[in-house]
């Protein structure tokens, strides 16, 4: 009863919010339980039964601190391939975290998926792959020539000693 009671109250408090406002506000926002979507990047960093998620919302980014069970549900992290999954994040906001050395960070009460990330498909444009293999090859002939200039130098300087 009192838990769930903790929780209603918790959600009542909550805000949804970009991380470029929790940054701008995070005085007002110190200590509070916000929401926030946004797009897991990078990796899990696990630290014991605890780890760190760094997401990004497109305004800006900021390290979420979870217990481990909790990053079970992720499954695409986003990076160049990949698309994150998108998660929402309740959690507490510290402006300055005591427990990680006085860094900006949230501490996750609940995390949940709400749209899984996928491969990104980057094709190769025609004019980058051939503009490439022209700069290769002028690169070549040029280094064969002045090798081939620098080896016919050097037999003129053995020839006139």
């Amino acid at each position: 009863m009192v838990s769930t009671l903790l929780v209603l109250w918790i959600g009542a408090q909550a805000q949804l919010i970009s991380i470029q406002e929790l940054l701008n506000q995070s005085k007002a926002y110190d200590q509070q339980t916000v929401i926030i979507e946004a797009e897991v990047i990078l990796e899990v960093l696990e630290r014991d039964d605890m780890a760190w998620l760094n997401v990004n919302d497109g305004t800006n980014a900021i390290g979420v601190f979870l217990p481990l069970e909790m990053t079970e549900k992720l499954t695409t992290f986003g990076n160049h391939q990949n698309q994150g999954d998108r998660i929402r994040i309740e959690a507490i906001f510290y402006r300055n975290c005591f427990e990680h050395g006085g860094e900006m960070d949230l501490h996750a009460i609940n995390i949940d998926v709400i749209e899984k990330g996928f491969r990104i498909e980057r094709p190769i444009s025609t004019w980058k792959f051939s503009f490439a293999i022209v700069g290769f090859t002028s690169s070549m002939i040029s280094l064969w020539m002045y090798r081939r200039y620098r080896k016919n130098k050097r037999k003129e300087s053995n020839l006139s000693s």
